[in-house]
Parts: structure tokens; sequence; C-alpha cells
């Protein structure tokens, strides 16, 4: 007799994408958040200022797509974008929508 578990990842080809793709997402959207703050360091100490950001469009494009948690978390672990309430709110309403879609996706 198999458990729940096996069931759900052995028949559930919906979910497996839905995870794939948050996983992806989310890992992708860590990187680029500590990518950007590196790159917010490195332009505030160099007189030059030289070096490109990544749009905010972008880091909360990524967000959206999936990469919710992994924004939250590069958003906590590297405290970039902390103090913009659009990211503020808008990341934790992405990850509560992803949450939902990921509790849909085992019921279909």
């Amino acid at each position: 007799m198999t458990d729940n578990f096996t069931v759900l990842f052995e028949d559930r080809l919906l979910f497996r994408i839905y995870i794939c793709i948050t996983v992806l997402m989310s890992v992708t959207a860590f990187l680029i958040y500590g990518i950007d703050k590196l790159i917010a360091v490195l332009n505030s100490k160099t007189t030059a200022r030289n070096i490109r950001r990544i749009p905010e469009k972008t880091l909360l494009t990524l967000s959206f797509l999936g990469g919710s948690l992994g924004a939250l978390c590069g958003m906590i672990l590297f405290r970039h974008k902390i103090r913009k309430q659009k990211f503020l709110i808008s990341v934790p309403i992405f990850l509560l929508l992803w949450v939902i879609l990921g509790i849909s996706t085992v019921y279909l």
C-alpha cells in the first residue's frame, strides 16, 4: 500500500510542473535579488557608479511569475527592497497567490 505523498507525485503532472516552476523561479529570483543588492553596494562604494542596476519591474515580474518565495527570502536575507512599499505589499501577495495555485493543483 502506497502513502498519499507518493501517489500525489506519481499521478499529479500539473502539481509536478507547478513545483518545478516555483523552485526554478524562486532560485532565480533569489539570485537576482542578491546580484542587484551587490551592484547597489558596489555602486555606493565607487565614485563612477557605472554598474547598471536590475530594474524594479524585473524584480517584481520574477516574483509574479513564481519566484515570490525566493524574492521574499532575498529581500529578508540581503535586506534589499525592504523599505519599498510596493515590494512589501506585492511580493507577499504574489506568494499567497502561488500558494493558492499550488493547493488548487493538488485537487484538480
